[in-house]
């Protein structure tokens, strides 16, 4: 008759859930949309509060699409739906005199996500003023690429488990605390006093029985930001708000770094950049962002480590790849003469000493204890990657500086299958090192009796007393 019901609108959210929860996104833009505007067009006998939570649900999920868009690479479509969520937000926002916590957190969370600190800091600021310890963030904002990415992990690993507004907001406001100064913010209270109040509210809502499971992503949040705080007060080395953002994989707080003038070849305690952080991390888009605005590729630290050091340290490939297309230097050696492919072999990752021998990196560059990568490859007992070294033609019985061969390193650690295959390759089974010791020697020495009793079946020589010793105990 010409008049449509609230009911309309209330079916359309409860159709959206549905929808969301069979992943198809386009009828739940669809649905939160035309619930929206039925909304706009009652005149009386709308709530409020369903009308702010259509909104803000519309608006994480142009969110949503905007970083779907941004991730394809579809510029103006990301674009667009960030300034439907913009709109979206704020219509949320207007909808109420007092609007709630998880409201003021999302809208601050996505203004944070497009740059915008001074409007955030006042949404975080308002979302603890109102201390409600029962908003929940919405589902969309949760559950895709709209919340930091650890936090994220560790939804997906507690499922199902909700999270509280108030506990989001003030790990914001934390978080992201030097980044406030930096954009002329002077935060209320010290970042140090803000934790001190999370700390007490988790506390108090942790001692009421049967809270524990609500709290378990609170405790999480808490534990996350006292390890960020000793990363700001440089117990491992990390000085400034680039390198702090750096660290915590904040890329849109690097780039406003970046774009205010920050230095970004300034070194840390440890003489780290933020290249070294992002790269020994894998932090690939600000490792990008980073490079991309000029910093220096082969800057050393205290260690003379590079940041390709880093990255092959924690074998992430796509950095590693991103450095060496920067013209890294891919025989660059540290302080103790290691490469990254020494690096790389030591820590077992086989794909990266791949991709660095592709690149050119020498297998037989020795360090200063003329160690070369095979060596570590058979101390730590990789055995892909020393069947790769010796496949692309390492020496198999190359000497170090204690005349120590590959097959004395693996012998000395236990490792078993790794003195199969140098044995199969021809290893020389009785080469004594400069101390004398034979392979089977220093296998006997750390009691690696199957390593002993394989290397003597194969024709070591043992001494008669040691023979008696390991065979006839």
């Amino acid at each position: 008759h010409g008049n449509i019901h609230p009911s309309v609108a209330t079916t359309l959210h409860i159709l959206a859930d549905t929808y969301y929860s069979l992943n198809q996104l386009h009828k739940v833009l669809e649905c939160y949309e035309k619930a929206l505007e039925i909304y706009q067009q009652l005149s009386e006998g709308d709530p409020e509060s369903m009308y702010a939570s259509v909104a803000n649900n519309l608006a994480c999920m142009y969110h949503v699409e905007a970083i779907s868009a941004t991730q394809k690479e579809q510029n103006q479509a990301a674009q667009e739906h960030m300034k439907k969520a913009k709109k979206t937000f704020e219509l949320a926002i207007a909808s109420n005199d007092t609007p709630t916590a998880s409201l003021c957190t999302e809208y601050a969370n996505f203004l944070l996500a497009t740059e915008q600190p001074e409007e955030a800091y006042q949404h975080l600021r308002q979302a603890i003023i109102i201390g409600d310890h029962k908003s929940g963030l919405s589902y969309s904002m949760l559950e895709r690429e709209t919340v930091t990415p650890a936090l994220r992990e560790k939804i997906s690993q507690d499922n199902p488990v909700s999270v509280r507004a108030i506990d989001y907001a003030y790990y914001l406001l934390i978080h992201h605390y030097e980044d406030f100064q930096t954009a002329g913010i002077n935060p209320e209270k010290p970042c140090e006093a803000y934790l001190a109040d999370f700390q007490e509210a988790v506390e108090q809502r942790a001692s009421q029985e049967g809270k524990e499971r609500e709290d378990v992503i609170a405790v999480y949040l808490l534990e996350s930001l006292k390890k960020s705080m000793q990363v700001r007060e440089g117990s491992i080395g990390v000085n400034t708000p680039l390198h702090s953002a750096t660290y915590n994989d904040n890329l849109s707080i690097v780039k406003i770094f970046i774009n205010k003038g920050a230095k970004m070849d300034l070194q840390d305690s440890e003489g780290k950049t933020a290249l070294h952080i992002a790269a020994y991390n894998g932090h690939l888009e600000v490792v990008e962002s980073l490079a991309g605005k000029g910093a220096q590729i082969d800057v050393r630290d205290e260690d003379g480590n590079t940041p390709l050091h880093g990255a092959a340290y924690n074998g992430h490939l796509e950095v590693v790849k991103f450095l060496a297309g920067k013209d890294a230097q891919i025989d660059v050696r540290d302080e103790d003469g290691n490469t990254p492919l020494h690096i790389a072999a030591y820590n077992g990752h086989l794909e990266v000493a791949e991709y660095l021998y592709r690149e050119g990196a020498s297998i037989e560059v020795p360090n200063k204890d003329k160690v070369v990568p095979i060596h570590m490859a058979a101390q730590e007992g990789h055995l892909k990657v020393v069947e790769f070294l010796v496949d692309k033609g390492a020496q198999i019985d190359v000497r170090d500086v204690d005349g120590n061969t590959p097959l004395h390193s693996a012998a000395y650690n236990g490792h078993l299958e790794v003195v199969k295959f140098l044995h199969r390759k021809r290893a020389s089974i009785d080469t004594p090192n400069n101390d004398k010791a034979t392979p089977i020697y220093m296998a006997k020495q750390r009691d690696y009796l199957e390593v002993v009793e394989f290397l003597h079946r194969e024709g070591a020589q043992i001494d008669m007393s040691d023979e008696d010793e390991i065979f006839h105990p």
